[in-house]
């Protein structure tokens, strides 16, 4: 595994990975990891939102829809 820190950039060659660096390097990639999971989630909810809208708005659509149709049957009816 690759490692980069600050502190150890310009060394050439492998070096063991000390507690100081994997610690930094453990807590830097948890934050990502939370901050990937917190981003997915958010888009995860504003898909599920937008999902729901567009079944509200359909079924909107279909309720005038079959009124305007019963309406037209009903005029036509009393002609």
């Amino acid at each position: 595994m690759e490692i980069n820190c600050d502190q150890h950039k310009n060394m050439d060659g492998s070096l063991i990975v000390g507690e100081n660096c994997l610690k930094h390097f453990l807590i830097k990639t948890q934050i990502i990891v939370q901050l990937n999971f917190m981003i997915t989630v958010c888009i995860l909810k504003i898909k599920w939102r937008n999902n729901t809208l567009n079944v509200q708005d359909n079924l909107n659509k279909n309720k005038n829809n079959n009124y305007k149709y019963q309406h037209n049957k009903e005029k036509q009816l009393d002609l």
